[in-house]
């Protein structure tokens, strides 16, 4: 193997080593930073963590080995003047068999090759280490406006379907008692009150009690607190008293988010907020029907805008 072959697997194990290091400590350091809880649900958090440290492994031991090429097998015979003796004869001798194209071959090899990281190796990087690192640096780990504005059709889809279990307490509970007889009583054994008395429901849970019989009827007209990101209303609101509240509820990781909102109806005009901070809304239940289907909303009284939580999606 010629020398500059040899160089180009090398330069190969460091370009290798650089792509593997790089993803292995973003991994790393995504989980280490906690950003990662706006990437991913708890479970794929711990896998995010082991696939991290694999890559640095691998980085590592790609570095120690950069220089064991193809061909260094330790041996003292010459892999490639062997004497190839033939019981007749080819008319030419095999080291006297030159390939003239024009050119030296030595020079072609330092002409085509010297440097691999300004030909193959440097679009490897480029593509495979210039997305990701942009990507962390950019990020600012929080959907857009924009985002949302392309899914105002999404938003305002009303619950449908089985509650995944966890995301409600109240769903929870008609799950394994479906001929339960709902009291406030029991709503207060599940569901904590603000200082004036007010229960604080989650979006989500406030968003699934429409579909909620029981629940919804002892729910009607009662007090509650709740807190989640706010936009405008677009699609049903002739009258601009309208706002909506939304949490995105994610199962696996942010690609999937969805987000399940609650519609907020002021009495008069609807109060200039900043779409997609947090606030904090106060009013009473009530419910309405929609394409068939009866959801819950707020008439609210007033809101209050807060700081956003560590963790913005709902898992």
């Amino acid at each position: 193997m010629s020398a500059t072959t040899k160089n180009h697997h090398a330069t190969w194990g460091i370009v290798g080593t650089i792509l593997l290091l790089v993803w292995g400590l973003v991994l790393v350091g995504m989980v280490a930073t906690g950003r990662v809880v706006h990437y991913l649900d708890t479970p794929f958090r711990i896998q995010g963590l082991v696939a991290g440290l694999i890559l640095i492994v691998l980085a590592l031991f790609c570095f120690a080995t950069r220089k064991v090429t193809i061909g260094n097998c330790g041996c003292d015979h010459d892999h490639g003047h062997h004497d190839h003796a033939h019981s007749h004869d080819h008319g030419h001798d095999h080291h006297e068999h030159e390939h003239h194209h024009g050119h030296d071959h030595s020079e072609a090899e330092d002409g085509h090759g010297h440097d691999l990281l300004f030909e193959g190796g440097i679009v490897a990087v480029l593509v495979l280490l210039v997305p990701i690192v942009a990507a962390v640096v950019r990020s600012p780990d929080k959907y857009s406006i924009s985002w949302m504005q392309k899914r105002e059709k999404l938003i305002s889809v009303v619950s449908a379907g089985a509650v995944p279990e966890g995301v409600s307490k109240l769903a929870d509970a008609s799950a394994q008692n479906p001929e339960m007889k709902v009291t406030l009583a029991d709503v207060d054994a599940m569901v904590s009150k603000n200082d004036a008395g007010e229960y604080q429901l989650s979006v989500l849970e406030l968003f699934y009690v429409g579909n909620d019989g029981a629940f919804s009827k002892v729910l009607k007209g009662v007090r509650v607190e709740t807190t989640g990101q706010v936009v405008k209303e677009r699609l049903n609101n002739p009258e601009g008293n309208r706002l909506r509240v939304f949490r995105l509820f994610v199962q696996c990781c942010a690609a999937d988010a969805r987000p399940m909102s609650v519609p907020i109806r002021f009495e008069g005009k609807a109060p200039d907020i900043k779409e997609m901070s947090w606030y904090q809304i106060h009013g009473t239940v009530d419910f309405e029907e929609v394409n068939g289907q009866r959801i819950a909303i707020i008439r609210a009284d007033h809101l209050d805008q807060v700081s956003e939580p560590d963790q913005q999606l709902a898992y």
